[in-house]
C-alpha cells in the first residue's frame, strides 16, 4: 500500500515539477521586463497609457528590432566594435563570451560547423557531441599530433546530461560518425539522458 502511495505521489511530481519550473521562469521574465521597462516607457508614454503587461510587449519588440538591426551591415559593425570593447575588460569578457557562445550554441547558430552531430565510438561506448570547428589544431601544440597530414582534425564538444558543462576533445574525422539528426533534438536526448524518447520508443 505505501509503496503504491509513494509510485503515484513520485507520478504527481513528475507532472507537476516541469508545468510549475515553466510557469516560475515565464513569471520570472514577466516580473523582470516589467521592472526594467517600466520606469522608462512611464517617462515617455502619455499619463494612463501604462497598463501592466506593456513593459513585456515592449521588450519583445525592442528584441525582434535588434535582430532586424543586427542584420543591417552599418549597424553590424557597431555591435562588432562594441564587442571589441567588451573583449578589452578583463572578467567581463570571459562572462560575455560564455553566455554568447552558450546561446548561439542552443539557439542554432549561422555557422555550418555547428549544425553537425556526431557520434563518436570508443571502446564500444557511442558519444554523441557536436562538432565546432574543422581543421583545428590542439590547443598549445600547433600540430596535429599522429593525425595524416590530409585528414582533418575536429573539435568536437561532449555535453553531460542533466547539468551545464562537457568535454572538448579532438577527434579526427574518420572516428566521426555524422548522424542525420538536428541539433537541438540532439541537446534534448543529451541534456535530459534520453529518458524522454526512450519512453516513447518502448511504448
Amino acid at each position: 500500500m505505501m509503496q503504491t502511495i509513494t509510485r503515484l505521489f513520485l507520478r504527481g511530481l513528475l507532472v507537476l515539477v516541469p508545468i510549475i519550473l515553466t510557469a516560475a521562469l515565464l513569471y520570472w521574465l514577466f516580473i523582470s521586463a516589467e521592472r526594467l521597462f517600466r520606469v522608462p516607457l512611464q517617462l515617455f508614454l502619455p499619463e494612463g497609457w501604462y497598463i501592466s503587461g506593456t513593459g513585456v510587449i515592449f521588450a519583445l519588440a525592442f528584441t525582434l528590432l535588434i535582430g532586424v538591426l543586427a542584420n543591417i551591415y552599418a549597424v553590424n559593425l557597431l555591435f562588432k566594435a562594441f564587442e571589441k570593447l567588451l573583449n578589452r575588460l578583463p572578467l567581463v569578457k570571459q562572462v560575455y563570451n560564455s553566455i554568447r557562445d552558450l546561446i548561439s550554441f542552443l539557439g542554432g547558430s549561422d555557422k555550418e560547423d555547428l549544425q553537425k552531430v556526431v557520434a563518436l565510438d570508443f571502446n564500444g561506448v557511442r558519444l554523441i557531441g557536436f562538432v565546432t570547428a574543422e581543421n583545428t589544431t590542439l590547443a598549445g601544440s600547433g600540430s596535429k599530433d599522429d593525425v595524416d597530414d590530409d585528414e582533418k582534425l575536429l573539435s568536437v564538444y561532449l555535453p553531460m546530461s542533466y547539468q551545464v558543462g562537457g568535454y572538448l576533445v579532438y577527434v579526427p574525422e574518420s572516428q566521426c560518425d555524422f548522424l542525420d539528426m538536428p541539433v537541438n533534438e540532439a541537446m534534448q536526448t543529451i541534456l535530459t539522458a534520453n529518458i524522454a524518447s526512450g519512453k516513447k520508443e518502448g511504448s
